[in-house]
């Protein structure tokens, strides 16, 4: 009995000094912060999600029936994080996380011109975002003063409420962008327009970015990665329906029937 009760209390003694110091350490850790690493990680993973599309685009030498609207529309939206993120305070994770996607789109939108057939409607789309971060960033940093009206986050300013108003339109736009081809995908019954690994990462993406819009307790981060986990998921929703029904085509780059370098189309 008395070394039952001696282990009894060497395992008291033990959770004794355990439990405060698993509760100091989960006091330690910022939620937050941890959420926003979590989701600059997964944003990162986002922006690479194209590789695979790209990878076929240079292989095969032609954009097929790719659009450029999703990168340049993503480029818009990093480029309008970084203005937000200036006159934000304590947005590391934000300003980390864009910054890091700007090249990575520009890269996409490099090898998406070297390989299409018609230039234009990709320039069109460059010339407006460029127009529209340049007027909307000068015109928010030089025209609006920073005390116009109460801001929902103490410690903020006019100019932050007006540029996160801007990114909550833009960023939806940016995870509603892959939706542009939907038509096509109904109308053809095959989703060869629509690359899975984008409407994925599109949806675990804005869902981390989500809950760290609830620790930190910014709507403006809140609002867009709201609506991109309910635009992603119809992506995934569409996706399922089409490939189920027609089945995906893939393109082979193999020696074919005719020869080294010929196409051959498996259904899958």
């Amino acid at each position: 009995l008395e070394f039952g009760s001696r282990r009894v209390s060497q395992g008291q003694d033990f959770c004794s000094i355990v439990r405060p110091l698993a509760e100091s350490m989960a006091g330690a850790v910022d939620w937050g912060d941890l959420a926003g690493w979590v989701g600059t990680a997964f944003a990162v993973l986002l922006f690479l999600s194209p590789a695979p599309t790209f990878y076929q685009i240079v292989r095969e030498r032609s954009v097929g029936d790719f659009t450029s609207l999703p990168c340049v529309m993503t480029l818009l939206n990093c480029a309008m994080w970084v203005s937000y993120t200036c006159v934000t305070p304590g947005r590391l994770q934000t300003l980390v996380t864009n910054f890091t996607g700007i090249p990575i789109c520009l890269l996409w939108i490099g090898i998406y011109a070297k390989f299409c057939n018609d230039l234009k409607p990709l320039l069109r789309q460059l010339a407006v975002a460029v127009c529209l971060w340049t007027l909307l960033t000068v015109a928010v940093v030089v025209l609006i003063h920073d005390d116009w009206f109460t801001p929902l986050t103490a410690g903020e300013t006019s100019k932050t409420e007006v540029l996160g108003l801007s990114c909550v339109l833009f960023n939806t736009l940016m995870y509603a962008s892959p939706l542009s081809v939907a038509k096509r995908v109904i109308e053809t019954r095959s989703v060869e327009s629509m690359p899975l690994p984008l409407s994925v990462a599109t949806t675990v993406c804005s869902g981390f970015w989500f809950m760290y819009a609830l620790l930190v307790h910014d709507a403006w981060v809140g609002i867009p990665n709201g609506a991109g986990m309910v635009l992603g998921l119809m992506q995934l929703a569409l996706y399922a329906v089409y490939r189920r029904k027609s089945g995906v085509r893939e393109n082979l780059v193999e020696c074919g029937p005719d020869g080294p370098g010929s196409h051959s189309e498996l259904t899958v």
